[in-house]
């Protein structure tokens, strides 16, 4: 318990001086027990080899399950590869399909106009052939000369429609050609992405063996540890004995 005192000094100052009580000495701390006996060493050793092993076991555990996420994961990426070349094959032949059938239907009409143009052009000759009967050699000649003309530029007309349509053709198969080419890039990005994830994971696991490597070689010389013990004890009474 602390007591207040109560001073003056030569100038009439007065001051108060607490007196607090001696405080006790720090506790020392208890000593540490020390092992004694073969007995402790080898309950400790055993201690320490259950800690191992369920360490251990944990490890393969958490190994296991990791293995088994990564395999997962690689069915996973391999489904919805398998998924989207289907979708873009599917894609792919549906677009080819529907080109092939407007093409056909291009090339249907235009028989139907060359057809048409043919009937008529016929019905026209067959006029002229009779308005020719009855006009003299040079109507006939003039219209002969006309009926050419025309035949030469249905010719032309022709020829022309067909090299439309082969160009037209052309451009389809190179359009074709491009999206087979974006279609096998798009494949290609893909498994390269894949091989990389892939090597990653075999060096995960590389050095996850080289670490259970190491464990197990720390546990071997535990082993020989304890071994060595348990023999110098064994040792240690015969020698007392023959003293």
């Amino acid at each position: 318990m602390s007591q207040e005192v109560k001073s003056s000094t030569a100038g009439n100052m007065a001051f108060d001086v607490i007196l607090a009580p001696a405080l006790s000495p720090r506790p020392n701390s208890p000593p540490k027990k020390r092992i004694t006996s073969i007995g402790d060493i080898e309950a400790r050793l055993l201690a320490a080899e259950e800690r191992r092993k369920s360490m251990e076991a944990s490890k393969l555990t958490s190994l296991s399950d990791k293995l088994a996420k990564a395999e997962q994961a690689q069915a996973k990426k391999a489904e919805v590869e398998e998924l989207f070349q289907a979708e873009a094959e599917a894609k792919l032949q549906r677009k080819m399909e529907t080109n092939k059938e407007n093409r056909e239907a291009q090339f249907k009409a235009l028989q139907e106009r060359l057809k048409d143009h043919d009937n008529r052009v016929e019905t026209v000759r067959k006029l002229g052939e009779m308005y020719i009967t009855e006009m003299s050699e040079k109507v006939k000649e003039h219209v002969v000369k006309k009926l050419s003309v025309a035949q030469t530029n249905r010719d032309t007309q022709i020829r022309q429609m067909m090299e439309k349509l082969k160009e037209h053709e052309k451009h389809i198969l190179e359009a074709r050609q491009q999206r087979e080419g974006k279609v096998a890039e798009v494949m290609d990005k893909m498994m390269r992405k894949m091989e990389d994830t892939l090597a990653n994971r075999e060096s995960h696991m590389s050095a996850l063996k080289e670490k259970l490597k190491e464990h197990e070689k720390h546990v071997e010389e535990v082993r020989r540890t304890k071994e060595e013990i348990q023999q110098q004890g064994e040792e240690a009474p015969s020698t007392e004995a023959s003293g």
